[in-house]
């Protein structure tokens, strides 16, 4: 018996990790293969008996990680962002989330001929956005514009908004007394806001206080944040039920929105913690389906589903983006772009749990339809998101501009060639004096701090697709190439060589924490900059049939390194010291040229 929980516990979080992994090398939305695994690994098979397992635990096992999971979310938030997108966020977080359940009360009770309790609660629950989907399809998809950060807003901050919603509506169908409807809500809302944002606020306000004054030792204030959002989840549920999502979502945005200490290492652990729950959890979820609800998809849940994508999401967005100044393209994205997540399904389970105690009849049909509606959601906008933003030109599939961290002489014509290319380039320095010289060449540049919390934010990134750190900094460098490696991806962040390390343990260290070597061992910012002091320039070669070797030639006692190379479809080749990529007929490369003596 011990054996065969154990298998079960480890095969959980195995399948789960690698149907992830699989999601990621196939490109197909992470959710839809995890609910498809706990499909397989529960009603198919029969190999997977979470009752089993957990039993009464399940429950609050799930609601804590759901905590967690909202708390690493409210991370990604900043409040400076609503300057720009506050009346949208607002309008969508108020009335798209009436509309929404509405509308969806009504599609319930008429396509899947539902009743109107269950309907109701069924609505509330779908107003949910699934932000731990919402999430990965932005970066992956990278629009333009304000569609990702209210997309964001949204996905996050209507979660405890939509469990409250669900909370109060499950509460109204218990009661039965219609009399009591209008004390019960007003009390439901006031002690949510009350005890659910009071308490986080507060545990956030003394989080950053504790660690701005070091009582915490850094190798303990990820454990110690951890505890915090636990223990403020569960106080705030002790005053309201479920209030503790909001405590935890306040927690993650007031953490994410000061600047008195860092917190890229809580959210680097919380991200970690993230990919082991939601995986998990998923398959937990669907494996608690049956057979019969399975059999049971027809014509009319497809219907249902197509009502949520087709008339209700959009007439969410018409109405709450009304006047908003998003454009046409910016509103149509946003119409397609709500697929349900772990929240939705989290609820629909710990709900019909209790449902089910208390004798409610129909309650098993809550969790199927919930559960079709985020494999329906999940599979049509993860599918299709991404080609209707290149359709409309709010994202790039493929982009190959350049980020330069640093606006010296040579940085600038590296930039320039990027430009006389056709690919865009963006400089980023400190130094005014070399912003202005940028703009003066017909250079994009803008004086900014790199390190700064806010300096993703601050750039248009639109088109840019890889960054390269040529600083005099080494730290700078590897600084950078840290913090824009989950922007861009670890294979797409270059910095500069660093000068030799003469200990092994140094040497491990600085490959761990910093970008790929740009160019090639050794070619440092010294070094680059002495051989252009010393006669040594830039050059543009290009490649043809006949020479494929002058890289290895050397030519009139000259020595060329090859640097960057343009393809003639406009891809972009870096030359890096892990990897010299091959170049063919009719590409152009920039070379750095030196005498050869001095090489």
């Amino acid at each position: 018996m011990h054996e065969h929980l154990l298998l079960q516990l480890s095969g959980i979080i195995c399948v789960g990790v690698a149907t992830a992994w699989l999601a990621w090398r196939t490109n197909l939305p992470s959710i839809l293969l995890l609910i498809l695994a706990g499909i397989i690994a529960g009603p198919i098979t029969g190999w997977l008996d979470v009752d089993g397992i957990f039993g009464e635990l399940l429950s609050p096992l799930v609601s804590m990680s759901v905590a967690i999971i909202l708390f690493e979310g409210g991370l990604t938030l900043n409040i400076s962002d609503l300057k720009k997108i506050g009346t949208v966020v607002r309008n969508m977080l108020t009335l798209g989330v009436l509309v929404t359940w509405v509308l969806t009360t009504l599609a319930s009770h008429y396509f899947l001929e539902i009743g109107w309790s269950l309907s109701t609660l069924i609505g509330a629950i779908l107003v949910v956005t699934g932000p731990t989907v919402i999430g990965p399809l932005l970066k992956q998809i990278r629009p333009v514009g304000s569609v990702a950060t209210v997309l964001r807003w949204e996905g996050i901050v209507i979660d405890p908004i939509g469990v409250m919603l669900a909370v109060l509506v499950f509460e109204v169908i218990l009661i039965r007394n219609p009399l009591e409807v209008p004390f019960l809500t007003a009390l439901t809302v006031l002690k949510t806001a009350f005890f659910g944002g009071g308490i986080g606020f507060l545990m956030g306000w003394l989080l950053i206080k504790t660690y701005k004054r070091n009582l915490v030792p850094h190798y303990l204030q990820n454990a110690f944040t951890l505890m915090a959002v636990i223990g403020s989840f569960l106080a705030a549920d002790l005053f309201q039920q479920e209030a503790g999502l909001l405590t935890v979502t306040v927690m993650g945005v007031m953490m994410a929105s000061q600047k008195e200490v860092s917190i890229e290492h809580i959210v680097e652990f919380k991200e970690n913690l993230q990919l082991l729950l939601i995986p998990s959890l998923f398959i937990i979820l669907a494996s608690r389906l049956e057979l019969s609800d399975i059999n049971n998809f027809h014509m009319n849940s497809l219907k249902f589903i197509g009502a949520l994508i087709l008339v209700i999401r959009p007439a969410s967005v018409i109405l709450s983006s009304f006047g908003s100044g998003l454009n046409w393209k910016e509103r149509l994205f946003l119409c397609w772009m709500a697929p349900r997540g772990i929240v939705a399904a989290a609820m629909a389970s710990v709900i019909t749990i209790e449902l089910t105690q208390f004798g409610f009849a129909g309650a098993e049909l809550l969790v199927p339809t919930v559960f079709w509606a985020i494999l329906g959601t999940v599979a049509v906008y993860g599918l299709t998101a991404g080609p209707l933003a290149y359709l409309l030109k709010l994202a790039d599939p493929n982009p190959q501009g350049m980020l330069i961290v640093g606006g010296h002489d040579w940085a600038q014509a590296i930039a320039k060639f990027l430009k006389d290319q056709g690919i865009k380039s963006f400089i980023v320095d400190t130094n005014m004096e070399n912003i202005h010289r940028a703009h003066a060449n017909g250079l994009s540049a803008i004086k900014l701090n790199i390190l700064a919390e806010a300096s993703a934010e601050e750039l248009d990134l639109n088109g840019i697709g890889r960054l390269i750190a040529i600083t005099p900094n080494e730290q700078v460098n590897a600084m950078a190439a840290m913090r824009f490696a989950p922007f861009f991806g670890k294979n797409k962040v270059f910095q500069l060589s660093t000068e030799h390390r003469k200990s092994t343990f140094q040497k491990e260290i600085s490959e761990k924490l910093r970008g790929r070597i740009l160019f090639s061992s050794g070619m440092t910012f010294q070094f680059i900059s002495e051989k252009l002091e010393n006669k040594g320039q830039f050059d543009i070669i290009e490649i043809t049939e006949d020479d494929q070797n002058v890289l290895a030639t050397p030519q009139s006692g000259k020595v060329v390194i090859p640097l960057i190379a343009i393809t003639p479809s406009k891809g972009v080749k870096v030359f890096a010291a892990d990897n010299a990529p091959n170049l063919k007929k009719g590409d152009r490369l920039l070379v750095l040229e030196s005498k050869q003596e001095e090489i």
